[in-house]
C-alpha cells in the first residue's frame, strides 16, 4: 500500500506502506481530520496568542496617561533596555517591585482594610496613617534602637506603601469609584 501525507500548515505527518495496509481508509480518514482539526485549533490559538500580544505592546507603547489603576503590577522591561539602565535605575525598579509583591501579598492577607477605613473615616484616615509611621521612623532614628520586629527599612516601605494606597483611593474617587 502506498504511503499518504496529510499537510498541516507547514509541518506534514508521513503515513508509511505499512500503517496504510493495516488500517482502512476509514481509519485514515478520522484520524486525518482528527489531525487537520487539531491544526485548526492550533492555528486559532496562536492567532488569539498573537492578538493579545499585540495588544499588550501597543499598550506599553501608548504614550497616553494611563491611570495607576490601570497599570500592570510588575514592569515589565525588555531585556535590551535593562541591559542599559544604570545602576539607580535597576534599584529604582527592583525596590518598587518588591514594594508592589508586599502591598499585593498584604492587601491579600489583610482585605481591603486601607480602602475601607478611608470610606469610614475619610481621606482623613491617608494622613493618620502616613504620619504614624512617620513618627515610628522619627523615634527609630532618634533612638538608633530597632523597634520589635520592625526596622528602619520596613517603615520607609510602609510609608511608601501608605503613599500608594492613597494614590490609588484619589485615583478611584476621581473616577467615581469609591
Amino acid at each position: 500500500m502506498p504511503a499518504r501525507d496529510i499537510k498541516l500548515g507547514d509541518m506534514t505527518l508521513h503515513f508509511h506502506g505499512q500503517y496504510m495496509s493495516e488500517h482502512s481508509d476509514k481509519e485514515y480518514e478520522t484520524l486525518r481530520k482528527a489531525f487537520l482539526r487539531l491544526g485548526e485549533d492550533y492555528g486559532k490559538l496562536q492567532s488569539d496568542y498573537d492578538k493579545l500580544l499585540d495588544d499588550y505592546n501597543r499598550e506599553l507603547e501608548s504614550d497616553s496617561e494611563d491611570s495607576i489603576l490601570e497599570s500592570p503590577a510588575k514592569p515589565m522591561i525588555p531585556k535590551d533596555v535593562a541591559d542599559e539602565m544604570n545602576e539607580f535605575e535597576t534599584k529604582v525598579t527592583n525596590a518598587t517591585a518588591d514594594l508592589s509583591d508586599t502591598l499585593i501579598a498584604k492587601n491579600h492577607d489583610y482585605g481591603n482594610a486601607f480602602h475601607e477605613s478611608v470610606q469610614d473615616f475619610g481621606n482623613a484616615v491617608m494622613a493618620i496613617r502616613i504620619n504614624d509611621k512617620a513618627k515610628r521612623l522619627k523615634t527609630l532614628l532618634k533612638t538608633d534602637q530597632q523597634v520589635k520586629d520592625e526596622s528602619i527599612e520596613d517603615t520607609l516601605r510602609d510609608l511608601a506603601g501608605y503613599a500608594i494606597l492613597s494614590l490609588i483611593e484619589l485615583e478611584q474617587q476621581k473616577q467615581g469609584k469609591s
